[in-house]
């Protein structure tokens, strides 16, 4: 670089600017390359029979926590209020949400008013099916699950086409 009394010349300047930009590029690209392990890339079930998951669904016991939004199943047989399931959204959750939901419910807690989703320790109050599920049941449910929900737009219900 050349440099005469008042600093470097404004071509060092220009090419120190490159080489600066230059690295910088490098280094997001470098941080940009490596795969997220918790990533969802490349996450894609295979299809499953909703009426076998619906089974799977009584037989884990779900209605005794969960009811069936739009059902008119807002209380488990206990009496108690329970968490409901699926509905109208112009946001559906994917596959990999609800997944997860099941075999890590801890992750992501979804809360209503009037129902108590957290253990005193922060943790859901969700059971761990994790050794008892199997891979085809928790395909299947997750096809019985995405059944529960219907897409409206977000403009349905307002007068707009």
């Amino acid at each position: 670089m050349v440099s005469g009394p008042q600093g470097p010349s404004w071509r060092g300047k220009i090419m120190r600017s490159i080489v600066l930009s230059a690295i910088l590029v490098l280094v997001f690209a470098v941080c940009g390359c490596e795969a997220q392990r918790e990533s969802a890339e490349g996450f894609r079930l295979p299809d499953g029979d909703p009426k076998a998951g619906e089974q799977v669904y009584a037989a884990m016991s779900c209605a005794s926590c969960h009811g069936i939004a739009n059902a008119g199943q807002e209380t488990a047989p206990t009496g108690t209020k329970v968490l409901a399931l699926g509905g109208t959204s112009s946001n559906l959750p994917s596959d990999g949400y609800l997944v997860t939901a099941i075999i890590n419910p801890s992750h992501v807690i979804t809360t209503q008013p009037g129902i108590e989703s957290t253990t005193p320790a922060g943790d859901s109050r969700m059971l761990n099916f994790n050794k008892t599920l199997k891979v085809s049941e928790l395909i299947d449910l997750v096809a019985y699950l995405q059944t529960l929900h219907e897409f409206r737009t977000a403009y349905e219900g307002h007068g707009l086409p």
